[in-house]
C-alpha cells in the first residue's frame, strides 16, 4: 500500500513538537503521529515532552510510520508517559532520547546508524523487535543507559553491527559483546552479527529480501499493520516492514496529528 507523506524539514527548531508548556492542568494524550517525513531540523525531527511550564502529563501517545533522518535529534521522550513508538524508520543521525520518561515503548523499528539512550530519571523502556544496523557516528554503542535510569527491557531485537563496533551500555558499563549483554538479561531471543538482509542499505530501502532473517522471528504485539500499511501475522517479521512478494522500495509517507479531547 503506498501512502502520501508530509515533509517537515530545515526548522530551526524543533519538527513536529508535542509540548505541555502551559500551566498545571495541561494535558497531552492520545495524539497519534504518523506519515511524517521529518528530516533535517536543527533541533528535533519530532518531540514529545512535558516542558517546563508544569503541565501535569504528556501520556498515551501514539508515534507509527514516519521516516526520520538528518535531525540533530531524531525523537526525544521527554518527562512523558506511555508513549507507544512503532513501525518508524530512524536512520543517519541524531539519537532517540528517553530522559526522565516512564513506560516508553519501541516496537518494529528500523534503528540505522541511530543510538537509543536510556537517561537520568526514565523508569521503563521496552524494546522489541527492532533492528539496529550500525552504530551512530561517532559512538560505539546501539543502546545506552545510564546509571539514573531503571527497568530497561530489550528483547527479539536483531542487532548488525556492519563496520561499527555495535556495543552496549547498560548502567554506564560498557559492554562489547552480546554474551555479556544477554547475561545482563537482555534479549534473550534477540540476535547479533546476522545481517538483516535490507533490500539495499545505500538507497535507505528497509524492506526485507526473500532470505532475511528476521522475517517471521519477532514477537506478536497485537499490531495489526506495518510502514506499508501490510497486515501483521501472528508471527511478525522484525523491523517496519512485513516481507511480501509485492514489497516495493520505501513508500511516501504524509503527516497526519490527531489530537484528542481534554
Amino acid at each position: 500500500m503506498h501512502r502520501g507523506q508530509y515533509d517537515v524539514h530545515d526548522n530551526s527548531n524543533f519538527g513536529i513538537d508535542l509540548d505541555v508548556g502551559g500551566g498545571g492542568t495541561d494535558v497531552i494524550q492520545r495524539c497519534i503521529v504518523e506519515h511524517n517525513h521529518c528530516y533535517g531540523n536543527d533541533s528535533y525531527g519530532i518531540a514529545i515532552e512535558q516542558d517546563t511550564g508544569g503541565a501535569t502529563h504528556t501520556i498515551n501517545n501514539i508515534t507509527r510510520f514516519n521516516r526520520i533522518h538528518g535531525n540533530a535529534v531524531a525523537l526525544i521522550c521527554n518527562g512523558s508517559e506511555q508513549d507507544h513508538i512503532y513501525y518508524n524508520l530512524f536512520y543517519d543521525g541524531g539519537s532517540v532520547d528517553v530522559l526522565g520518561a516512564t513506560d516508553i515503548e519501541m516496537y518494529n523499528n528500523v534503528f540505522y546508524a541511530t543510538e537509543i539512550t536510556h537517561w537520568t530519571g526514565s523508569d521503563g523502556l521496552t524494546l522489541k523487535n527492532n533492528i539496529f544496523y550500525e552504530n551512530q557516528s561517532g559512538l560505539d554503542y546501539f543502546i545506552e543507559q545510564n546509571a539514573a535510569a531503571t527497568n530497561l527491557v530489550a528483547d527479539y531485537n536483531a542487532y548488525y553491527k556492519g563496520t561499527g563496533s555495535g556495543w552496549f551500555r547498560l548502567n554506564n558499563v560498557g559492554i562489547n559483546n552480546f554474551a555479556t549483554w544477554q547475561s545482563n538479561g537482555q534479549d534473550a531471543h534477540g540476535t547479533y552479527s546476522v545481517d538483516p538482509l535490507f533490500v539495499n542499505v545505500g538507497t535507505r530501502d528497509f524492506h526485507l529480501q526473500s532470505g532475511s532473517p528476521c522475517k517471521d522471528t519477532g514477537v506478536s504485539l497485537s499490531l495489526t499493520e506495518d510502514f506499508d500499511g501490510n497486515a501483521v501475522g501472528a508471527s511478525p517479521d522484525k523491523g517496519a516492514f512485513e516481507f511480501t512478494l509485492a514489497s516495493a522500495s520505501i513508500a511516501s509517507r504524509g503527516l497526519r496529528v490527531y489530537w484528542a479531547a481534554r
